[in-house]
């Protein structure tokens, strides 16, 4: 089945152009963490991240070039892996989540850091 593509808007089409300026650099990633405190069951929250990423249409946005010009569509959903780390301690997540941040672009990475050091406040 042909997917209909739309033209980007105006913030779209900067941010592709900044992307093409930077390619294969870490120019437009956004990341962030937050702590949780509780145990908490990771293949529970992966079938929720999975759950949110499949019924928000925005996240599954795509880019493709159509005679040379750079068009959106809403892809299927693709299941994807989330990435478990185990850390030592708050210094190492900091470092980890720096060297995430500084990889080249990546659509959607999801990461679960899960830190040992118990007397993290």
């Amino acid at each position: 089945m042909e997917k209909k593509l739309y033209n980007l808007t105006s913030p779209q089409k900067s941010i592709w152009l900044t992307e093409q300026f930077g390619a294969n650099t870490s120019l437009n990633n956004i990341g962030g963490y937050v702590f949780i405190h509780d145990k908490i069951c990771f293949n529970d929250l992966e079938k929720a991240l999975k759950l949110y990423v499949q019924r928000n249409s925005a996240l599954c946005l795509r880019i493709c070039l159509e005679d040379g010009f750079p068009k959106q569509y809403l892809a299927d959903f693709e299941d994807f892996k989330i990435e478990i780390v185990d850390l030592k301690c708050q210094d190492e997540m900091q470092y980890f989540h720096q060297k995430l941040i500084d990889t080249p672009f990546d659509f959607l990475r999801l990461c679960v850091i899960q830190i040992s050091d118990v007397s993290l406040t």
